[in-house]
Order: C-alpha cells, then sequence, then structure tokens
C-alpha cells in the first residue's frame, strides 16, 4: 500500500516537472518574440504619413499586452524573478544612450533615426553639428513620447528606478532649431 502511494507521488512528481519544463520553454519562446518585438520597433523610422503612424501604434499597443502575458506566465512558472531581471536587463542595453550610457530620458530622434536623450542631444548639438552614431549632419530633431511613455511603463512594470523620466530632468528649452549655412560669397 505504501509502495503504491510512494510510486503515485513518484509519478505525479514527474508529471510536475514535465509540465515545468513545458511552460519553462513556452516562456522563453515568449521571452524571445518579445525581444524580437522590441528590437522590431527600435529599427522602425520616423515616418510621416498616417499609415507609418498606425503601425507605430499598433505595435505600441501590443507590446504591453504581450508583457502582461509574459509576466503571467512568469508566476506560474515559479521563477519570476530571473526572467523579469533577464527582461529588465534586456530593456536596458536596447533603449540606452549612447552619450550618457543611460535609459533614454525624454527619447528625441534625429533625423538619421538614431535616438538620444534629449539634454544629451541638446547639448551635443551646442558644440557639434552633427550625429555622435553616424556624423549625419543635423536638419531636425523629434520628441518620441510613445518612447518616453513604454519606458516609464516598463519601468514600473519591472520594478526598474521608481522616478519617472520627467521627474528626473529638468525642463529643457525647446529644441535647437539646426540651421544650414550659407557660403560666403
Amino acid at each position: 500500500m505504501f509502495e503504491k502511494n510512494i510510486k503515485d507521488l513518484h509519478e505525479v512528481i514527474l508529471n510536475l516537472k514535465v509540465d515545468h519544463t513545458v511552460l519553462r520553454d513556452k516562456v522563453k519562446t515568449e521571452l524571445v518574440e518579445l525581444q524580437n518585438m522590441m528590437n522590431d520597433s527600435m529599427k522602425i523610422k520616423s515616418i510621416q504619413t498616417k499609415k507609418g503612424h498606425d503601425v507605430i501604434q499598433k505595435m505600441t499597443n501590443e507590446i504591453p499586452t504581450l508583457k502582461a502575458k509574459l509576466e503571467n506566465e512568469l508566476y506560474d512558472v515559479g521563477a519570476p524573478e530571473l526572467l523579469k531581471q533577464q527582461i529588465h536587463s534586456q530593456f536596458e542595453n536596447e533603449l540606452q544612450c549612447s552619450i550618457c550610457s543611460k535609459l533614454l530620458c525624454k527619447a528625441t530622434v534625429l533625423n538619421c533615426d538614431h535616438t538620444f536623450c534629449e539634454m544629451c542631444i541638446m547639448k551635443r548639438m551646442q558644440k557639434f553639428k552633427s550625429c555622435p552614431v553616424c556624423k549625419a549632419k543635423f536638419k531636425f530633431t523629434s520628441k518620441c513620447i510613445t518612447l518616453d511613455n513604454y519606458i516609464i511603463m516598463n519601468q514600473n512594470i519591472t520594478g526598474g528606478a521608481k522616478r519617472s523620466a520627467k521627474d528626473v530632468l529638468p525642463s529643457i528649452p525647446p529644441a535647437v532649431e539646426v540651421k544650414k549655412r550659407r557660403r560666403r560669397r
């Protein structure tokens, strides 16, 4: 009788291990999908047509849904902290300013599609007239409010910095207008 109970318990344990492995693999797959979506969203260029804005909005709307789904499954698997740290680490690597090497704060996109903190790029524009990454001349800048909101939301979800980007930076004057140089005659 005890042997049968032991065998039954052993069988239950094996089934739980299999279920755990299946769930873990499923979560890993969804993590890869989320990372791919984040990479894809970073590659999207500044599109000024309505169709481009719709695509960006759709992807932005899908990210929180996938993130919430992934977090729910992480808690089911029983190892939420490790995967949560991996997501946060990947997030910080992808959305890092190449000037200050910190998480983007008031994200600003240049005409060459490189993204920087607003304060960092404004300081750079006062001294230099080209992008720090590709050396393209400044023509225009654009604030990326959607990206700012995503960063703040992700920090709240993953337990990142408790202060929002708006609290960290003082108000900055309107974007510096890049002027074309005229040739002297």
